[in-house]
């Protein structure tokens, strides 16, 4: 059996040199906005801020789950969450099963002593909560590296392209729900690239999960990516356009559930994040590109995020919304498709 530590190397290294995007698109390319020739503020009063699980940020972004685990995953998170505290924005760690089989490799999620102030979540596999006594594991691993909350990660499609992958999802739903029940800090769920259904929404809903990112398809297809990984990868090359597109999530998912939703993959463009808050996400996820960055550079990960925000910035001044809040208000009138 293939080491945790070993296979998150391989994914790093994969996502790095390989082509793994889906050749699918995000679906957002439907969505125009109308554009406002007549702008009456000034672009320094154009405000990103909002709140989230009550910790303020500057912009509604959260760097997605990315690495963890293995020998070069601290530097990656190091250099990510040192730019998410500059810019006061959110992030998550990748897997947290490795720290928990592995406690040495715990420090490769340690990212307080650089970001001490930002919103940082954890992350587990929903396959890891079919043993009831692992809760207690999972309490702790997050509050040993000041987590915030923890996202509890989807990734059937995936998981199915592993030879080694589980097999046996049986009363998956109960031990969300149960799970849930068990920790005291928010518990969230994301998809990896396959996207989220209304009727999983609904059943997310309902097991009472904090947040919900629907994470479409349209950016890195980890199908693909264990099909690069794979001996006789045929699986995962056969599924690697498996995935509904992120913005069809997002609209369907909108109309039949409250609870808060994040949207991600494949919005690598601020207009594109743009769309997706005036179609109304709470926050917008990235990982893809700002793993290339975050293997240069600290800087190489601020450049990129300071481009993003300031493309939302100019995308917001040419609808004529100053704040978040008048993206959703005006999201009849501004955005068309």
């Amino acid at each position: 059996m293939i080491s945790v530590e070993k296979r998150k190397q391989e994914h790093i290294e994969i996502c790095l040199r390989k082509d793994v995007n889906f050749t699918k698109t995000n679906g957002f390319e439907k969505y125009d906005f109308v554009h406002n020739a007549l702008c009456d503020f000034d672009f320094s009063d154009i405000d990103l801020s909002c709140e989230f699980f009550g910790k303020q940020l500057k912009a509604p972004i959260v760097i997605s789950s990315i690495t963890g685990g293995c020998e070069e995953a601290e530097r990656i998170n190091l250099n990510l969450a040192t730019a998410a505290q500059k810019l006061g924005i959110a992030m998550s760690c990748g897997s947290q099963k490795a720290m928990i089989k592995n406690p040495e490799c715990a420090y490769t999620y340690g990212i307080r002593s650089v970001a001490p102030d930002i919103l940082y979540l954890g992350n587990i596999g929903l396959d890891y909560l079919k043993n009831h006594e692992n809760f207690a594991r999972v309490k702790l691993a997050l509050k040993s590296i000041g987590g915030d909350g923890i996202f509890v990660h989807l990734n059937l499609a995936q998981e199915l392209s592993q030879r080694e992958g589980e097999r046996d999802f049986a009363g998956s739903y109960d031990d969300l729900a149960d799970f849930v029940k068990f920790m005291d800090e928010p518990v969230l769920v994301k998809e990896v690239g396959a996207g989220i259904s209304s009727f999983v929404a609904k059943r997310l809903e309902k097991a009472g999960v904090a947040a919900i990112d629907v994470a479409g398809a349209g950016g890195t297809s980890w199908t693909k990516v264990e099909g690069f990984r794979q001996k006789d990868g045929s699986v995962g090359r056969r599924f690697g356009e498996w995935g509904i597109p992120t913005a069809d999530c997002l609209v369907d998912c909108l109309k039949s559930v409250q609870t808060p939703l994040i949207a991600s993959g494949g919005i690598y463009d601020g207009i594109t994040a743009c769309k997706a808050l005036a179609m109304g996400a709470s926050l917008i996820g990235v990982a893809g590109p700002l793993l290339r960055c975050a293997n240069e550079s600290t800087e190489t990960v601020q450049k990129f995020l300071e481009n993003y925000i300031l493309e939302m910035k100019i995308c917001m001044m040419l609808v004529g919304c100053r704040r978040l809040e008048d993206l959703r208000e005006k999201n009849v009138d501004i955005l068309k498709r």
